[in-house]
């Protein structure tokens, strides 16, 4: 069973740009680009709560994610406000909860890592190379906070992976997506 990649740039009911990305069963792109449509629905309330952001995001992906979903992640840009928020990643099927800079094995070959602050990835790939990956002073970490020379670098040296920083109060929030064959990249408009 091989791993598919999707990205989508929507925009809220508010007009908010909100991309999702993610990994999947092969085979089921066109569904999961589909599935995640219903978050033009998505309503952010008023006010400057940076956490309800993320839950927010969070619980939609996770109700909109059927089983075909592996990873999947999102960044959403919401003028306004001054501390980085608006960038979700993990496993759909798992409790949610606040990055903790460890690595997470989430099932199908994928390991998960977070930092507090972001960015996100996930990578396919055994224990060991993603412990490679993460581990402070890897070349993937030299990126900081720059997911799209992160994203090629990943690329390059052929990972299928997802990768989100956060979408709001921030000045290179995004999310991309690299499978074998492709990388696909939305940086968001800071508005």
């Amino acid at each position: 069973m091989g791993t598919d990649g999707f990205l989508l740039s929507i925009k809220t009911k508010e007009g908010h740009p909100i991309a999702v990305g993610g990994l999947c069963e092969q085979g089921y792109e066109a569904a999961c680009l589909n599935d995640f449509l219903a978050l033009k629905k998505l309503l952010f309330p008023a006010g400057k709560n940076i956490i309800t952001v993320d839950e927010i995001l969070a619980q939609a992906l996770s109700t909109l994610s059927k089983q075909y979903v592996w990873a999947v992640g999102a960044a959403v840009s919401i003028p306004g406000y001054n501390l980085a928020t608006g960038g979700v990643i993990g496993s759909p099927h798992e409790n949610s909860s606040s990055a903790a800079g460890n690595i997470e094995d989430i099932g199908h070959g994928l390991f998960l890592f977070s930092n507090p602050g972001g960015p996100g990835f996930v990578v396919e790939a055994k224990k060991e190379q993603a412990e490679r990956l993460f581990s402070e002073g890897s070349k993937l970490c030299c990126y900081g906070k720059d997911i799209k020379s992160a994203a090629e670098f990943l690329h390059r040296e052929g990972f299928c992976f997802l990768a989100v920083a956060d979408g709001t109060g921030t000045q290179n929030g995004g999310v991309a997506v690299g499978t074998k064959n492709e990388l696909l990249l939305n940086m968001l408009d800071q508005t």
